[in-house]
């Protein structure tokens, strides 16, 4: 064999070590995204696929376990992977304020595992089975949807994007089509393009021919610019209607929802219950961490299939039996280092979360959660902020005080009049408290929670107060203000 054949097979060796290296790596990351129950289907897979993996049970388990902790971990062998992934890949946590009564619990014991809606949403467009080219431009739609269940983007405009994604023009009178058919799924509202057709969407679903009803219809349709500026008196003398019988429509509107994904996640909850990732305990004023599950501990590589490849005859004849049983072991042990190296990195970055908010932890009052951000945790963990990102997103972790989804303890910090440093979380619930106790016929503007908030020690910029108000879900103060 030639130098130049030796260099060519060498070069070719090291980039397929480079691409299984690379392979491995992302296996990682993407095992310290999933959340405990897509972990247990994922291992579940795994254990289908590949032959050389096995389920470790009783006394098998406890002496993995105990040969498991022993073994040294590296830290941080994903670094040299995590320069791939874009900052813009990390989910921008926010956080929601309980708006909720001081005597009703902060948190569940139990936390429903949710479907996106962008899921439900396709579920429901296998059911229903239109035609190949309305179904494609549909699950366009839906992908196109924001948080909210809302179409912000025109229809000639989403149009004209779809063509050029997919290469091929597409009239808009079909995409229009289309959007007619993801209105009609569940739950009603979703895909409107305004907070009108939203509620026209809800009315025109509902079964029901009452007077108040189409009052209601009437009034949200061609009246819609008087009912948000709670203009009463032009739409009674307008429709030549009483008082109450306005009272009646306004009732059914008010039972409307503003945001159809906000019904969503109750209506079309999938009936699952989230296993917790941590538990932390309280014992002797001390906190206690530990994983709740380490899947590692329950597989092990298939002792008869390792056995069978030390004894496999490696001549050119067996050559393809004997690669088959290596590359399958191989994956094995791999597929065990990895989720060994997920629970490491899990306990050390949880570790240092649950040293940032011990005091929240000790009491589960929210107004003790700490100012915390990914890029905080990151530098105190030595891992990348993506490596964080992954293991904080849809986990949870089980306290004396329910489930609390980790996302939920992150928060930026705003600065009090001397200077302290406090969660937006805190001033989310000092804002709720605020319109809580607020004189319901004549709520407190913007300007004016802002003014209040000063009187408390917080310099809030007016804007900021509109993001939290809109966060905690709560309506301005004209909306707010009692019906007639």
């Amino acid at each position: 064999m030639s130098n130049y054949q030796n260099q060519t097979q060498t070069q070719t060796q090291k980039q397929g070590l480079n691409t299984f290296l690379l392979q491995q790596k992302l296996q990682i990351l993407h095992l310290m995204h999933l959340p405990a129950l897509a972990l247990e289907e994922h291992i579940k897979n795994q254990l289908e696929e590949n032959p050389a993996l096995e389920e470790v049970t009783g006394e098998e388990a406890e002496e993995s376990l105990v040969m498991q902790e022993a073994e040294p971990q590296e830290k941080n062998k994903l670094n040299e992977i995590e320069d791939f992934f874009d900052d813009d890949d990390i989910p921008d946590y926010k956080t929601y304020a309980n708006n909720k009564s001081s005597d009703e619990p902060a948190y569940s014991f139990t936390a429903a595992y949710y479907q996106s809606f962008q899921e439900q949403l396709k579920d429901q467009l296998k059911e229903c089975d239109p035609k190949p080219e309305i179904k494609h431009l549909v699950e366009y739609l839906i992908d196109s949807l924001d948080e909210d269940g809302y179409l912000h983007t025109a229809v000639d405009d989403l149009t004209e994007a779809y063509g050029f994604a997919h290469g091929h023009f597409v009239e808009i009178p079909l995409m229009e089509e289309a959007l007619k058919v993801l209105q009609k799924f569940d739950p009603p509202g979703i895909g409107a393009r305004s907070l009108q057709e939203c509620m026209m969407l809800q009315l025109e679903r509902k079964q029901t021919e009452t007077k108040e009803h189409l009052l209601a219809k009437e009034i949200v349709a061609h009246y819609f610019s008087e009912l948000s500026h709670k203009n009463y008196d032009k739409i009674i003398k307008a429709l030549q209607i009483s008082e109450d019988d306005l009272k009646e429509a306004l009732k059914v509107i008010m039972h409307l929802s503003p945001k159809s994904v906000f019904v969503a996640s109750k209506d079309l909850s999938v009936s699952q219950v989230i296993i917790p990732e941590f538990a932390i305990t309280i014992e002797d004023n001390q906190l206690q961490l530990s994983l709740t599950n380490n899947p590692s501990f329950s597989i092990q590589v298939n002792k008869d299939y390792a056995e069978l490849l030390k004894s496999t005859d490696t001549t050119s004849k067996n050559k393809t039996e004997f690669n088959y049983f290596r590359k399958k072991v191989d994956e094995a042990k791999w597929f065990v280092e990895a989720l060994q190296q997920r629970e490491h990195t899990l306990l050390e970055i949880m570790k240092v979360i649950t040293s940032i908010q011990r005091d929240f932890f000790m009491t589960g009052n929210k107004k003790d959660l700490k100012p915390m951000i990914l890029e905080a945790v990151a530098n105190r963990t030595g891992y990348d902020i993506s490596t964080v990102s992954r293991v904080t997103c849809n986990k949870y972790v089980q306290t004396p005080y329910g489930n609390i989804l980790l996302k939920d303890l992150f928060s930026s910090s705003l600065y009090s009049s001397d200077g302290e440093a406090v969660s937006s979380e805190k001033i989310k619930q000092i804002i709720s408290e605020i319109i809580e106790q607020e004189n319901k016929s004549n709520p407190f503007t913007d300007i004016q929670l802002v003014h209040e908030l000063k009187q408390k020690g917080f310099e809030i910029a007016r804007r900021t107060v509109v993001k939290y108000r809109n966060t905690l879900r709560l309506p301005n103060a004209q909306m707010r203000k009692a019906i007639i």
